[in-house]
């Protein structure tokens, strides 16, 4: 039998009765999240390099909050159609950078995956990439598209443990990717009711069942940050753990929705930030056990959001029907008609408690998480496994106060849920309708400007904001105090097209971030600018071949879709045939790259139909 290093009172109780507290926190692999901040001064040193229907409405967020874009690592299936589909919108919509998004070679289940499979497939090639390409000091969401799996079975982990029925070993991709350090250290602490210490204090009595809930503070998350119980930031990593916020952008299982179901929801999502929504939480309570693990605690919080202005009701029943101005909602119930109930404000979120609302591979008599994205929710959960009623698996009621106050959505969901590994979370984790974001910008700063040796960034910060962060394609660099500059030596830059991005912070708790960024054209040697040009131009059916021609000085030219090689530019004119479909559907990015100079073409975007 294996000793484990929590006590005995980690697994006792009854189902309903979760106990103990979650062990001081030891990380396995110190050099992650060990890396120095950017200093904030102004010298670089060294840096190295038919969903058609939806185009009009797929301009880039010109600013995010609560975390933005550049905080992202989006992980795509590559064998998958309908994954680089859902991708290619979210790199459209968010204006992620080109390598934060990671492509992985998975060709296994999109239904579930063993602890040690998951761990070498997946959450490792995602803390290399984000080690190997120094996106350490940045990178707080670990974003999944579609088609990878959703269920994480670690009893292999533990072959010779038999758990109690409240703590099965089964996770959902998003919980285990939060938890990941545990998942490293192959802890059962990863089961524990109370292993999320972002979640602010009021928490600890409501494990099982919600019957006090206090004020809770809200805050924003980094995954620099480490955490002590009840919500407390620290510095020392050694005092507590660390996370990353997790969302799947969509599920296309069985129960799940389509491609263009999600895309509609990211569209609409994007579309909701800083939009302050006019409509009403609804809190609804029932006689049924999913309702009673916490509604005691509804009526609380809706006092205090109705005391911070927002429009709150407390109503008995599983759905506020007949209602049009859901802007957000806490339920409990096996199932009900959510689409002829339910008719949901951009940016919502729809939180039912139910046992089964993550399993979505077949049919199981409950409504499930997808029926509230197909209904219009920005963002919805539920776990993948039998749960019990027990409140620490679920959100609080403070989910809706911690997002009316500017937090993200995953923000709120996880300064929400004690015990998240068995909820699947899905939805655009950046959608927030409440942000006020800063604004950040430098003068002369804009799209085309050609730059030869010094560049002098002076940012204009919005009253909010002390300092900005100064990101060249896509890599954090330095952050700037008000009132400061930062000279950058474009020597040192290879010569070609190159995004600087300036990200103002909020000088409060929850940080919110407001971005604006320009492509630049540094041009030092004068070796002539790369252009990438596609035909046909703009727009390719799916079964079409599309081809890629670069002009300008280019070496050994490729062409990569966000961070990945597609092939080589071979001939004269360079040139490079792909079939468009293999690029997956929707708003396509594409850059020409001399892998011999580093110089690069400005993206292009090709709509795959």
């Amino acid at each position: 039998m294996r000793s484990f290093t929590i006590g005995p009172s980690q697994y006792g109780g009854s189902a309903g009765q979760p106990k103990g507290d979650a062990p001081p926190f030891a990380p396995r692999r110190p050099t992650l999240y060990n890396d120095s901040m950017p200093a904030r001064h102004s010298k670089l040193s060294r840096f190295a390099v038919p969903l058609v229907l939806l185009a009009g409405l797929l301009a880039p967020a010109p600013c995010s909050a609560g975390g933005g874009p550049e905080n992202v690592l989006l992980v795509v299936n590559q064998n998958s159609e309908d994954s680089l589909t859902v991708a290619n919108y979210y790199t459209r919509l968010r204006n992620i950078p080109p390598q934060n998004v990671l492509y992985l070679d998975w060709a296994g289940s999109a239904v579930q995956i063993n602890g040690k499979a998951f761990r070498e497939k997946i959450l490792q090639p995602v803390i290399d990439a984000i080690e190997g390409r120094r996106l350490v000091a940045q990178i707080d969401y670990v974003v999944y598209s579609c088609d990878l799996p959703t269920r994480v079975n670690f009893q292999d982990f533990f072959p010779d443990e038999k758990f109690p029925k409240q703590m099965r070993p089964i996770a959902s991709i998003t919980g285990a990717t939060y938890l990941w350090q545990y998942v490293l250290q192959e802890s059962p602490t990863l089961m524990a009711m109370n292993t999320n210490w972002y979640v602010p204090d009021g928490t600890s009595q409501n494990l099982a069942k919600c019957t006090a809930l206090a004020n809770a503070p809200s805050q924003g998350f980094r995954s620099r940050y480490a955490w002590q119980r009840g919500g407390k930031r620290t510095d020392d990593l050694t005092k507590g753990p660390r996370y990353f916020l997790s969302t799947v952008l969509g599920v296309t299982q069985a129960m799940g929705n389509s491609v263009e179901e999600i895309a509609r929801c990211l569209v609409t999502a994007t579309s909701a930030d800083a939009s302050r929504p006019d409509g009403a939480f609804y809190y609804m309570h029932n006689t049924d056990v999913r309702s009673r693990a916490r509604d005691q605690c509804f009526a609380p919080v809706a006092a205090v959001l109705r005391d911070e202005g927002a429009k709150v009701a407390v109503q008995k029943g599983m759905l506020p029907t007949g209602k049009r101005d859901v802007v957000g909602l806490t339920s409990g119930f096996r199932k009900a008609n959510v689409p002829a109930n339910l008719s949901v404000r951009p940016g919502a979120i729809c939180d039912n408690l139910t046992s089964f609302g993550g399993v979505l591979e077949k049919d199981l008599g409950q409504t499930t998480l997808p029926e509230f994205i197909r209904a219009g929710a920005a963002g919805a959960s539920g776990t993948v496994t039998e749960p019990l009623a027990i409140q620490a698996k679920f959100p609080l009621a403070t989910i809706h106060l911690h997002y009316y106050r500017g937090c993200s959505l995953a923000e709120a969901y996880y300064q929400s849920v004690a015990a998240p590994y068995q909820l699947l979370i899905v939805g655009d984790p950046l959608c927030q309708p409440w942000a006020d974001p800063p604004e950040c910008g430098a003068g002369d700063l804009v799209d085309g400007k050609v730059v030869k040796g010094p560049l002098t960034l002076r940012p204009r910060l919005s009253g909010a904001s002390q300092e900005c962060e100064v990101h060249i394609d896509g890599r954090l660099l330095a952050m700037i105090r008000r009132g400061g500059e930062m000279t950058i030596d474009s020597t040192k830059l290879p010569d070609g097209r190159h995004e600087v991005r300036l990200v103002a912070v909020r000088d409060d708790p929850i940080e919110t971030r407001g971005s604006t960024s320009a492509q630049i054209l540094v041009d030092n040697t004068e070796g002539g600018d790369l252009t990438l040009t596609s035909f046909p131009d703009q727009r390719a059916a799916s079964d079409e071949t599309l081809r890629l021609r670069v002009a300008g000085d280019v070496k050994l030219g490729v062409v990569m879709q966000n961070s990945r090689v597609i092939g080589q530019l071979k001939g004269e004119p360079p040139e490079l045939q792909v079939k468009a479909g293999d690029l997956g559907r929707g708003p396509v990015r594409l850059q020409a790259v001399d892998p011999v100079t580093s110089s690069r073409s400005a993206p292009i975007w090709v709509w795959v139909e």
